[in-house]
């Protein structure tokens, strides 16, 4: 009973990273990096306000 549960999770295992490896090589995505590195923020060029410009007019509805 052991030796078929051992033999079910290391099969399981084997298809995980075979296909993790087939994801890697194959697949067309770019993922960044992982792990180290900086996170991408916003630049750090000082305290800038938001463009106000961009934010519409306050309507107050009344109801009938």
């Amino acid at each position: 009973m052991l030796a078929g549960l051992l033999r079910t999770v290391l099969t399981v295992v084997l298809v995980w990273v075979v296909y993790r490896w087939l994801d890697a090589t194959f697949g067309n995505r770019n993922n960044g990096p992982r792990g180290g590195g900086r996170a991408a923020g916003p630049p750090s060029g000082g305290s800038r306000r938001p463009d106000d410009n961009r934010v519409g007019e306050y309507v107050d509805y009344e109801e009938v």
